[in-house]
């Protein structure tokens, strides 16, 4: 599942504030419950959930293509072997900083496969380099903000009458004219003001659902 690269999907982001703060940086905590004691669909949930998350980060560590790939399958492996002595505890840390602390481990065993003159225990230089440099904790908590806003807009599109979403895909999330809309779908401009902020009360609903269940 791609992530949502459109400026104005961060604009509705901001429209679902509340209690004088952006949404949490949440993880269902059913979901990982699941992959804690290894169920199956748990696992495919998670994956297809996170593997473009773990992709962007890759980008971030500027690794390649191909090592990008790597990447998410060292990840996953990591979890999956962790799976039963994970226990997530939110006073013990958000679930943000623990997944990010695994794909950089990951990421720094795969530049070091890259160049096998670094050995373990040595300066890793270059390495320390990237996962210091400035805006990498600001480009993770952006792209952590993105996985979260994403899945909501999943839940949501579910949630919503089919001409609804399709009305605030359109006009909110691309940016399109309300005439533009209204000609393409054949419906009345006070419509389009209507499902746009029926879906933006609903989006807000879903975050707050979402968090309770942390």
């Amino acid at each position: 599942m791609k992530f949502l690269r459109i400026c104005n999907a961060r604009k509705i982001w901001s429209c679902v504030k509340h209690k004088g703060d952006l949404m949490a940086f949440s993880t269902n905590k059913s979901l990982l419950s699941k992959i804690s004691v290894g169920d199956e669909i748990g696992w495919e949930e998670f994956y297809r959930n996170y593997a473009p998350l773990i992709w962007l980060r890759g980008g971030d560590l500027n690794l390649s293509t191909g090592e990008k790939q790597d990447l998410i399958q060292d990840v996953m492996l990591t979890m999956f072997t962790s799976a039963g002595k994970f226990k997530y505890d939110r006073e013990k840390g958000r679930f943000r900083d623990y997944m990010r602390t695994i794909i950089d481990r990951r990421g720094v065993d795969i530049m070091r496969r890259r160049d096998k003159a670094i050995r373990i225990g040595e300066d890793i230089g270059g390495i320390k380099d990237v996962l210091v440099s400035p805006g990498q904790d600001d480009r993770w908590i952006s792209e952590w903000r993105d996985h979260i806003l994403n899945q909501a807009l999943v839940e949501l599109k579910s949630a919503l009458e089919p001409i609804t979403y399709q009305i605030f895909e359109l006009y909110a999330l691309k940016g399109w004219e309300p005439a533009r809309v209204e000609r393409f779908l054949k419906v009345r401009k006070s419509s389009i003001y209507t499902a746009k902020c029926r879906a933006v009360d609903k989006l807000g609903e879903i975050v707050r659902k979402l968090e309770s269940e942390q």
